[in-house]
């Protein structure tokens, strides 16, 4: 289907939380027709639906998942999703099997904040004051 149905639907229905698996398929498809903001829905959604209490057999294959997103859509060049790989890397989100790495989080940051996205603009001024991976 069109991809912008797709992530509407989503929104629309507010599926992410009436039906969370029914919303990553929807997202998957519209990620993978180049999506972007479905793209950057994605990971978080993968994420939640592996803190699911029914989801205990599937967790680890959602979290890759969620890991996986994160850094896909990252590689579109779309800068809010650059900004959510760049916290994440700073973090260090194990669980989703994104080590710590302030130098590819400075990285990410910088190349989402001369897309002018104001938060990764200011969370790289951050990395310079703390001194953390630049």
């Amino acid at each position: 289907g069109n991809p912008d149905a797709l992530f509407n639907k989503v929104c629309a229905a507010d599926l992410l939380s009436s039906n969370l698996r029914l919303a990553i398929s929807y997202l998957e498809k519209a990620a993978a027709a180049g999506h972007h903001l479905a793209h950057c829905n994605l990971g978080p959604a993968c994420y939640l639906a592996a803190q699911l209490p029914s989801a205990c057999d599937e967790r680890p294959a959602l979290l890759q998942k969620a890991g996986d997103a994160f850094r896909n859509a990252a590689l579109t060049g779309f800068a809010p999703a650059q900004r959510q790989l760049a916290v994440a890397l700073l973090l260090g989100r194990s669980e989703l099997g994104i080590t710590r790495d302030p130098a590819g989080a400075a990285r990410w940051m910088r190349q989402a904040a001369r897309q002018l996205d104001g938060e990764a603009a200011f969370l790289l001024s951050e990395c310079f004051r703390l001194g953390r991976g630049v």
